[in-house]
């Protein structure tokens, strides 16, 4: 902390070199030899107030971070450029992101009121969950299948969220561990994030608390978001392996438009391999 009023303005032109600094961090900050801990949270606070000049770079080295079990915090302050700005802390921040919750993008005067919401942002993901032992060691790959149609009010969905998220943060999520995607529908479908996207249980928790319910609620099409699990998810560019069981859990609050197709798509699943779980 009394360092950092000795911190110097670096000059130069010609952008923001954000995905060097990334860089640097992923190389050589978080490691035993600077005092990186093995066992506790990783955090970056990036406090950017210019676009950079090179944003494809700076989500891709983000995503190593993320892929490293590095949370990023990113803070930006108001510029010139304000809708490329956003667009790039967006970027980098815990999918799917949410300003206010998991990225900032403020006034430099509204810069030291944020301090409490970051802080808690940090203190409120150390919160840990027991892990599900019988999975420690279990590598699956697996699903949700979330219905948010027409009869699910308003305290049935948080219900809804808090066990979804609470049950991710209790199975070991990983590239080597339990792979987790996730398909929303009422009348349309939507695969909210595939088996690659996340590779930490936080993240994992994290986005399922965010889902939203769709637009058009007025129906029940679950036969089709069954034809999602091996159409979309259950597919190798999405992070299946096809060297591990695959697992589909089912969660349904009302009756499907069409049963029938519903069973037929059910048993088709079932014939590709994947097992099938309903809570309704």
């Amino acid at each position: 902390v009394n360092g950092l009023p000795t911190i110097n303005r670096v000059g130069g032109t010609g952008g923001t070199r954000l995905a060097d600094a990334l860089s640097f961090i992923r190389q050589n900050v978080f490691s035993p030899q600077y005092s990186d801990r093995p066992g506790v949270p990783n955090y970056i606070v990036a406090l950017v107030d210019s676009p950079s000049n090179d944003i494809n770079r700076v989500q891709q080295e983000a995503q190593q971070l993320r892929s490293n079990g590095i949370t990023i915090i990113p803070i930006g302050i108001s510029s010139s450029n304000p809708q490329a700005a956003e667009n790039e802390i967006r970027a980098m921040s815990t999918q799917p992101s949410r300003t206010g919750m998991n990225y900032w993008y403020v006034n430099v005067n509204d810069l030291l009121n944020q301090r409490q919401s970051v802080g808690r942002l940090v203190c409120s993901s150390q919160q840990t969950t027991p892990v599900i032992q019988e999975c420690q060691n279990y590598n699956a790959d697996l699903v949700f299948v979330i219905d948010l149609s027409r009869d699910l009010g308003e305290g049935d969905y948080n219900q809804l969220v808090n066990f979804l998220s609470t049950f991710a943060q209790r199975i070991p999520s990983g590239a080597n561990n339990v792979r987790i995607g996730a398909i929303r529908y009422g009348r349309n479908i939507e695969d909210v994030f595939y088996l690659n996207t996340y590779t930490t249980s936080r993240e994992i928790a994290q986005a399922l608390s965010q889902i939203n319910t769709p637009r058009d609620r007025s129906s029940n099409n679950l036969a089709d978001a069954l034809r999602s699990l091996f159409q979309s998810q259950f597919v190798s560019g999405r992070g299946d392996r096809s060297n591990v069981p695959n697992y589909a859990i089912v969660i349904t609050n009302s009756r499907a438009d069409d049963p029938n197709q519903a069973i037929t798509v059910a048993s088709q699943a079932k014939n590709a391999g994947i097992r099938m779980f309903s809570v309704g």
